[in-house]
């Protein structure tokens, strides 16, 4: 899922070039539950992802193909930290209803500090870039060649913990950096889809006990009864 940016630029959506499963599955878990229970959904993402107690019975309720979803596109837009514009064009885009994707949004933008103070006390995180500078130098000559020409790129990255790295890379460093990144970020979207990257054992599918509770991409979902006024947190 790419996209075009105000300055005429093509960037990925908040979530990566490619969707996780869970998001992939949520229009179509909206669609099939409302957007009732994607409100209480997204109550109940928020209450998890600041490591409150989120009832088992009430994740049944809302439904937790729906459940997955929240948390995953909540996680995803904080750690993007993308702007409201660039959030709700990825939803739009993901065929996700207008009204739905300024749900999702409000929730995220009322309870984003508290959502990544959860998400930063689960697990151990490295600085993050926070700005990239670039220049090409061309060396011309060297005291033994008269005609060089070699091009090489000089890199100035800024942490989030004030750290000032610079490098210089060939042109065929650069290409072994940008396939070398690649080749990580496929491994981790491998990862995250594969049986080992899971929310806790309270929010998922038994699909162990019924290997057809979870719908595969495309299928309909069955409506659920929407849980009581008192199992819907406020958000």
């Amino acid at each position: 899922h790419t996209s075009k940016n105000r300055d005429g630029f093509i960037e990925d959506a908040f979530w990566g070039a490619t969707a996780p499963k869970a998001i992939a599955h949520l229009p179509a878990a909206i669609e099939a539950q409302g957007r009732d229970h994607l409100r209480a959904a997204l109550g109940l993402a928020v209450r998890h992802l600041e490591g409150r107690h989120v009832d088992e019975e009430a994740v049944e309720q809302v439904g937790e193909v729906l459940m997955c979803g929240a948390v995953s596109v909540l996680v995803a837009a904080v750690k993007s930290a993308a702007e409201e514009a660039h959030i709700l064009r990825d939803l739009q885009n993901l065929h996700i209803d207008p009204e739905c994707a300024q749900d999702i949004y409000q929730v995220l933008d009322r309870g984003r500090q508290r959502i990544k103070s959860g998400v930063e006390v689960r697990g151990p995180q490295f600085p993050h870039i926070d700005d990239l500078r670039w220049r090409v130098d061309v060396t011309i000559s060297t005291t033994s060649l008269s005609r060089v020409m070699r091009p090489s790129i000089l890199l100035q990255l800024t942490l989030s913990d004030s750290c000032i790295h610079t490098l210089e890379v060939t042109a065929e460093e650069l290409q072994d950096l940008r396939y070398d990144v690649a080749r990580c970020l496929k491994e981790m979207q491998d990862l995250e889809s594969s049986r080992l990257f899971r929310l806790p054992v309270s929010l998922q599918a038994k699909t162990t006990a019924n290997p057809h509770h979870a719908p595969a991409p495309g299928m309909p979902l069955p409506k659920t009864p929407l849980p009581p006024a008192a199992a819907i947190p406020d958000f």
